[in-house]
């Protein structure tokens, strides 16, 4: 236990979150100037931070989380160029982000109860009188960690993808690797079997098949090798996450883009999905995919009266629904509980909704066409193209090519395509959300 004040370890949490945060900030900005992963990393640490307008390099002093960029009235030092409120907002909701996760999985006070974690579980053996008070809580201080350096990633992967709507592996493929490794290592990363049934189905499909054909199936309801080998019961945690987080969403993707004629997903999604299933399994990656569009729908809602584009980035609602699933893990996989304990009708349940999806799919299709909606984004000969548009813009506006930092905003396909998207947006002349 930490032998602290609940003040005192709150106010510490947010402030380090916060001082995170803005390193995140830095590698929202620089992990997608590289293709590389290892080197999007290396330019995450070199060369030091600095004033794209002036060149700069920013004080010691002006980098303090919040406090630097109101110090500063959000501007340079150096030059007064703006720099961009999303800067404070993100180190703001990093440190809200380290508290939330905190109370949330560690259980609070002395007398610790692991049903007090939001990640506790009675399918996997363990609790409060077996293990010990101080086991139970550095257990989910461990588990603080692990789904910590998750939504970190997630943290990362939402706003790149919302600015450019990519994910790179140099924001995934780290996350794997611990993820990975941290199973390995510690044992204590599943959160769930990764393989449980009710045997009491054994009864009710008695009514409907011989008694002989589901004998097998009597008195195996969570296998003994789990609590046996818990490390690689936490490996096979991941890599069946892995597996199914990325093909969940590689299929829909392959099943869009065949039945609509062009991508209907980011291969990124796909491998988004696959991080996010090595830090919570199998099922609760299934969870999140089914959640995910639910919350993308209620975003849409309330940013379409001032966002027309169609194109929608998966991975931020892929990120949210993850988080909404850890913090509300007891309330929300109890009752998906009674679905996965179906066990081996599992298959045949999910054939029938890969049938579903392809029929649900082409009914969109069929009721496009009716309408008249084309999804037919060739360009003829003679038609304005994008590169049309990206000189069209550039000589209209002749200071968005020159080496000055801008006084107003440009239109963001000119910065991008003129690689100056990510300076106009920390200077604060492109917004982050105009897309």
């Amino acid at each position: 236990m930490l032998d602290l004040p609940f003040w005192f370890v709150v106010s510490a949490l947010f402030a380090l979150g916060c001082t995170v945060g803005s390193f995140l900030n830095v590698a929202i900005w620089r992990i997608p100037q590289h293709d590389d992963w290892i080197r999007s990393l290396r330019g995450v640490v070199y060369p030091p931070s600095a004033c794209p307008g002036c060149n700069t390099r920013i004080l010691s002093r002006d980098n303090i989380p919040i406090l630097g960029w109101l110090i500063l009235r959000g501007r340079c030092r150096a030059c007064d160029i703006p720099i961009s409120w999303r800067y404070p907002a993100v180190e703001a909701l990093n440190g809200f982000l380290w508290v939330a996760l905190y109370l949330a999985i560690v259980p609070q006070g002395w007398l610790v109860d692991p049903i007090s974690s939001c990640v506790w579980t009675h399918l996997l053996p363990g609790d409060a009188q077996t293990l010990g008070r101080e086991a139970v809580f550095n257990r989910a201080l461990w588990h603080f960690v692990y789904f910590l350096v998750l939504a970190e990633g997630l943290l990362v992967a939402t706003f790149i993808d919302f600015d450019l709507q990519i994910i790179p592996d140099g924001v995934t493929v780290p996350m794997a690797i611990f993820g990975l490794a941290g199973a390995i290592i510690t044992g204590s990363t599943a959160l769930w079997p990764v393989w449980f049934h009710d045997p009491d189905l054994v009864t009710t499909l008695g009514l409907l098949f011989p008694d002989n054909w589901f004998t097998w199936w009597e008195g195996w309801s969570i296998p003994g090798w789990i609590s046996a080998w818990p490390r690689l019961h936490a490996l096979a945690f991941s890599l069946t996450g892995l597996i199914v987080g990325a093909g969940t969403i590689w299929l829909v993707r392959a099943l869009g883009s065949w039945v609509f004629g062009q991508e209907a997903m980011g291969f990124g999604d796909v491998i988004l999905g696959g991080v996010i299933g090595i830090y919570i399994g199998w099922q609760a990656s299934l969870v999140v995919f089914f959640l995910a569009p639910l919350i993308a729908l209620l975003g849409l809602a309330v940013t379409f009266p001032f966002v027309r584009d169609r194109t929608i980035p998966y991975g931020p609602y892929l990120s949210i629904a993850t988080l909404v699933v850890i913090l509300g893990w007891q309330p929300i996989m109890n009752r998906a509980e009674k679905i996965f304990a179906l066990g081996p009708l599992l298959p045949l349940i999910a054939l029938v909704m890969v049938v579903m999806l392809i029929a649900s799919l082409w009914i969109v299709q069929g009721a496009k066409r009716l309408l008249g909606i084309t999804d037919n984004f060739t360009i003829e000969p003679g038609e304005w193209g994008s590169a049309d548009q990206l000189i069209f813009f550039a000589n209209r506006r002749p200071e968005a090519t020159s080496g000055q930092p801008l006084t107003g905003s440009v239109w963001e396909g000119s910065n991008s395509g003129q690689g100056r998207l990510h300076s106009q947006k920390w200077q604060g002349n492109a917004s982050p959300w105009n897309r």
